[in-house]
């Protein structure tokens, strides 16, 4: 249900930037072919687009991250910049309204605040359990995001702290 809400806010001519969580991957493969650029690190996310002709790939390079099948490190960081994307969908691994969004790798934080600093949007997608889980690198604060989109399971105070933050928060069923 994360997805298909997500889908819904992909608009043809899009510059879409996509990290390398597993749901972003579940998004590519329920994503129409139609026109738009899709920039991303993750080699299951290009390999996924290659049918997809009408779709524009970006392929960042740089290291190879075995774990997750996707490209990291300095070279991958200076690729990005040269970038602007319209918006940014992207997990994490933690999320906690006073620490914000967490990963365990650094080399994906570093990766992901290159992509958001060239990003006009951005937009959370996971869903409740991986609240109050903290990670040990912090990549964003809650209050950064433009949107949110969850399940029904995220505590309803939570949900309004974050929408006095000025996050537009979705809840799916």
């Amino acid at each position: 249900a994360i997805v298909e809400h997500a889908l819904s806010l992909i608009q043809p001519g899009d510059v879409i930037a996509l990290d390398a969580s597993t749901t972003c991957l579940h998004l590519v493969k329920q994503l129409p072919n139609r026109p738009l650029t899709v920039l991303t690190y993750s080699l299951a996310i290009a390999n996924e687009l290659v049918p997809k002709t009408e779709i524009n790939v970006i392929l960042i390079g740089g290291y190879l991250d075995r774990d997750s099948m996707a490209n990291t490190g300095l070279h991958a960081e200076k690729m990005v910049e040269s970038y602007h994307v319209d918006k940014f969908l992207f997990s994490c691994h933690g999320f906690d309204l006073t620490r914000g969004l967490t990963e365990p790798s650094e080399a994906h934080v570093q990766l992901k605040k290159k992509i958001i600093e060239i990003s006009d949007e951005l937009i959370l997608l996971t869903d409740s359990s991986k609240f109050r889980r903290k990670s040990l690198v912090r990549f964003l604060g809650m209050e950064e995001l433009n949107r949110f989109i969850t399940d029904d399971q995220l505590p309803e105070e939570a949900i309004h702290e974050l929408e006095e933050m000025g996050v537009e928060v979705i809840v799916v069923e």
